[in-house]
């Protein structure tokens, strides 16, 4: 009797492990996968390729689980404007783990907890795409060297999550309309953050515990609370952005110094232009600063300083942190020299009107 038990019981238990490898030799669970051998799973899946290197999608997809993982290196896969969508907020859109010379085009991806997951990757890139009504629209982790370009990321959770990354270019995106932060980064160096649009947010861009980025060239506005955050980030470059119409344009909490803050406009925050604390950061370089929509009610005596462009009173943020080189805004400065061309003109023609009498 207790020979059958056991042989019983050894009988299920190889079972067992025979069905749990069985399990294990099937693609992760998604409506399709993009094998590393480049065949498709499954092959009724809307999903074609001519070479194994080009994929294309051939009609929308909808899952319950994850929507595309992609287990293929050097792959474009080319949407062609058709959709991937979620059921339930679960899952990932597209999934792409431990890979490298990806090329994502032209895809809709939509009611994922990620629509697109991106981890421990390199030489990865997605443009010309709608990500939306997602928890986070974009997930990067781990990753290097890639680019996120052209694409719209809306009514997302949060637009782009960047966490433990270097070295990836996020340009000309539209980040509006999420709920609470167009771009968060955390514990990551060595990114260009460039020529985006970040409105109606909650924030516009977080920094945490991040070093040595670029952030440039962007439009942050209507972000109901700080177009941009630093928390125990320090030496990153913040140029030539406008920061407008936030709560908050700027805010640096603790331990957030050695910043270069210079070139950007700060224009109508309803609170504060710039709020730091506990930091120590540089707001001008080469005799250049920033512009402050409320310097002229702040300082109404100050002047510009031997027509350089700049007031010759310094914007004071608090002890440690001011703008030695305040902007006069070039509309102003041209107003200011017409003004004076037409107050020599007129004085011209007053000398001459009265030597005529």
């Amino acid at each position: 009797m207790f020979r059958k038990i056991f042989l019983i019981a050894l009988f299920a238990a190889l079972a067992s492990f025979h069905f749990c490898c069985i399990l294990k030799a099937q693609p992760v669970l998604a409506a399709a996968t993009i094998l590393a051998d480049g065949s498709i799973f499954p092959e009724t899946a809307p999903i074609n390729t001519l070479n194994k290197e080009t994929y294309f999608l051939t009609g929308n997809l909808t899952s319950n689980a994850n929507g595309i993982v992609v287990e293929k290196n050097g792959i474009t896969l080319d949407g062609k404007g058709y959709s991937i969508q979620g059921e339930g907020l679960n899952g990932r859109g597209l999934s792409f783990e431990n890979s490298s010379k990806i090329i994502v085009t032209n895809i809709n991806i939509e009611n994922f907890f990620y629509g697109v997951y991106v981890d421990s990757s390199k030489h990865f890139q997605i443009s010309n795409s709608k990500i939306h009504k997602n928890v986070d629209g974009l997930w990067l982790e781990r990753t290097e060297n890639s680019t996120i370009q052209g694409n719209m990321i809306t009514d997302n959770y949060d637009g782009i999550i960047i966490t433990r990354s270097s070295s990836n270019f996020i340009a000309q995106n539209e980040l509006k309309e999420n709920i609470w932060r167009g771009i968060w980064m955390g514990r990551s160096y060595r990114n260009n953050i460039t020529n985006n649009n970040i409105a109606i947010n909650k924030d516009g861009i977080s920094l945490a515990y991040s070093t040595s980025n670029m952030i440039n060239r962007n439009s942050i506005s209507i972000n109901s609370h700080e177009g941009l955050e630093l928390l125990d980030s320090s030496n990153n470059t913040i140029s030539y952005n406008i920061l407008s119409e936030n709560k908050n344009g700027i805010l640096l909490r603790t331990s957030s110094s050695g910043n270069q803050i210079y070139g950007n406009e700060f224009t109508g925050n309803s609170l504060q232009q710039a709020v730091v604390f506990d930091s120590n950061n540089s707001w001008d370089i080469d005799m250049r600063g920033n512009f402050w929509s409320d310097y002229s009610a702040k300082y109404p005596n100050a002047n510009e300083l031997n027509g350089s462009g700049v007031w010759d009173t310094p914007y004071v943020i608090d002890e440690n942190n001011k703008d030695n080189y305040p902007i006069i805004p070039e509309i102003q400065a041209s107003f200011i020299v017409l003004l004076l061309i037409l107050s020599l003109y007129v004085c011209a023609w007053r000398s001459k009107f009265k030597s005529a009498m």
